[in-house]
């Protein structure tokens, strides 16, 4: 399940008793808790609310009775509670059994979800069977309907054009999407352009890269050293290779021979290590000749 089947969830104001949503992209989990919390209203938030933390510090950090105390006490008036656990994976599994008993037979009145930065592992997936387990990763298709609607959460019109652009120099963070969009937002403009990026998204730097990426895709041998020799100077390694990692995948929906793409993402996966590993220090040119060889 994805994003949308988090939308329709939040939209039909969770009403399953246990959820588990689960995403390795922070900026993802954070907004989550945001629209989980902010569905209360604000009168209802001391006595229909209650949040506990896995990565919270240790003098602070929550005793599984506590939590469970909380899952069996009513809400607001009577009316339906919402349990929220942010970084369920950081709690021990020894911990986190003590309230697969509780899942099993959940509160009718309550909501527990919790939301972790892992799958939940075996024993809590078997118990979560009358649950709701959410993945909130964003590729492809998702990745730029989520731009295209983040666009309009800030007023601003953004096309499936810009949003490839978008999800391309920034290889699919949605933390930088996010903060790019925002600054998009007070350009005081209806609908936003590829000019519009140009100058704005990351120094300028990175409309480049998505333009070699294109250029390597092509295979258009002219064209990514031309692109290359012209911002040698102010690339960085990491950064490219993660545009040119995230151009290849956003390729492999469209189809293609699934060999070429194994010896590509071998080759990205090397010089991705080799460069970190040394710092940034690493000649991307390499990694375009081999890539155009393939």
């Amino acid at each position: 399940m994805s994003l949308r089947a988090f939308t329709r969830e939040e939209r039909a104001g969770f009403p399953a008793p246990v959820y588990f949503i689960h995403s390795k992209d922070r900026y993802l989990l954070t907004e989550a808790g945001r629209k989980i919390t902010g569905s209360l209203t604000p009168e209802k938030d001391s006595l229909s609310l209650a949040i506990f933390d896995g990565d919270a510090p240790e003098y602070e950090q929550p005793d599984m009775d506590s939590i469970i105390t909380a899952l069996r006490t009513p809400g607001f008036f009577g009316e339906k509670k919402t349990v929220l656990i942010k970084n369920t994976h950081k709690f021990r599994s020894r911990k986190l059994k003590k309230l697969l008993d509780y899942i099993k037979a959940p509160f009718p009145e309550t909501s527990l979800i919790m939301l972790s930065e892992k799958p939940p592992a075996r024993d809590l997936k078997a118990a979560l069977s009358s649950g709701k387990i959410l993945s909130l990763e964003l590729k492809g298709r998702e990745l730029l309907e989520w731009i295209i609607n983040r666009g309009k959460e800030e007023g601003i019109i953004i096309g499936r054009d810009v949003a490839d652009l978008l999800a391309g120099i920034t290889a699919g963070n949605t933390g930088q999407i996010a903060r790019e969009i925002e600054k998009l937002s007070l350009l005081g403009k209806g609908k936003i352009t590829l000019n519009d990026l140009n100058g704005l998204v990351a120094g300028g730097i990175q409309t480049s890269i998505f333009n070699l990426t294109t250029a390597l895709a092509n295979r258009d041998q002219d064209g990514v050293f031309k692109l290359f020799n012209s911002m040698k100077d102010s690339i960085e390694p990491i950064p490219a290779i993660g545009a040119i990692n995230y151009k290849f995948t956003s390729l492999t929906e469209k189809g293609g021979k699934p060999s070429y793409y194994r010896r590509v993402f071998r080759a990205i996966l090397e010089a991705d290590k080799l460069a970190k590993s040394t710092g940034g220090e690493y000649p991307l040119e390499d990694l375009l000749i081999r890539l155009l060889q393939i």
